[in-house]
């Protein structure tokens, strides 16, 4: 699988599902809190290395920030609310405001 994220009821709470996926080697663009977050991931066991030279999550794990989710995913410094996009291409930001609307 890739990498599937969950937008639940909770606000302001993003979660990267059990068996998603992340880039083993970290970019030098990576931001030293989201390295600190990575290292705890692996210590813990919530992200291992698999067969396919990827990372990969082991339980569900929730972040405060999408930026901070997509940094561990991509190994590197990048924007969540553009990164993750849904199955028709819509970005988080859009998605939100498109929610906010309603």
């Amino acid at each position: 699988p890739g990498i599937r994220v969950s937008l639940g009821d909770v606000p302001n709470l993003y979660t990267i599902l059990i068996g998603s996926t992340a880039i083993a080697e970290e970019k030098g663009s990576i931001q030293e809190k989201v390295r600190r977050i990575r290292e705890k991931l692996i210590q813990s066991g919530e992200l291992v290395s698999n067969a396919r030279g990827l990372l990969e999550f082991t339980k569900n794990v929730n972040f405060k920030h999408p930026s901070s989710a997509s940094g561990v995913i991509s190994a590197s410094s990048t924007n969540g609310w553009i990164c993750f996009k849904d199955r028709n291409g819509m970005t988080l930001k859009q998605y939100c405001i498109n929610k906010s609307k309603v």
